[in-house]
């Protein structure tokens, strides 16, 4: 005699194989996401090498790097405009009078999620170019991105050690950004 069949339509085998798998998915979620990032950072590598190798000097993958520094930092300096002293000062103020931390916080990711990218790209021109005009073009901006990164970390540690140590140290202009000299 045979067995009784488990699934008499097609719907309920795709429901069944689904559960299945969610279950395998849930036991053994650590190896398959390791696995997973080893074959995309494999990939990436691969990928990378062969654009190097196919371009003799790296030219195209320079001048690409170079542009998306140059796009990232003119997001930037749209962000922070009329300029960095102004912003911080803006940001400080607002902060002031609203005594929302979380403001703070957002502008500080907001500006660290560029500066990495901006090393990203500070490290792919030095990986291609070298020690070189090139790759100092993009460190300045790096470095510009970076003081006003530090200056809002200021502030928020000086908002978290309270308000009014924020307002005494804004009023006595001893915040790190009121004693920059251009």
């Amino acid at each position: 005699m045979a067995r009784p069949r488990k699934y008499f339509t097609p719907q309920e085998k795709k429901a069944a194989g689904r559960i299945k798998s969610k279950l395998y998915y849930d036991r053994n979620r650590a190896e398959i996401s390791a696995a997973w990032l080893k074959k995309r950072n494999k990939n990436r590598m691969s990928i990378s090498m062969l654009q190097l190798r196919n371009h003799a000097r790296g030219d195209v993958v320079l001048s690409g790097y170079l542009h998306d520094a140059q796009t990232l930092y003119m997001a930037f300096r749209t962000l922070i405009h009329p300029g960095r002293l102004m912003y911080i000062d803006q940001a400080c103020t607002t902060y002031i009078k609203t005594q929302d931390q979380d403001q703070l916080q957002h502008d500080t990711r907001h500006l660290t999620d560029i500066l990495s990218a901006m090393r990203r790209h500070e490290n792919d021109v030095l990986e291609v170019a070298g020690l070189g005009s090139d790759w100092k073009a993009v460190q300045d901006k790096v470095a510009h991105i970076q003081l006003v990164v530090m200056w809002l970390e200021d502030l928020a540690c000086w908002a978290m050690d309270g308000y009014d140590t924020l307002c005494s140290m804004y009023n006595d202009q001893l915040l790190k950004y009121q004693m920059y000299v251009d």
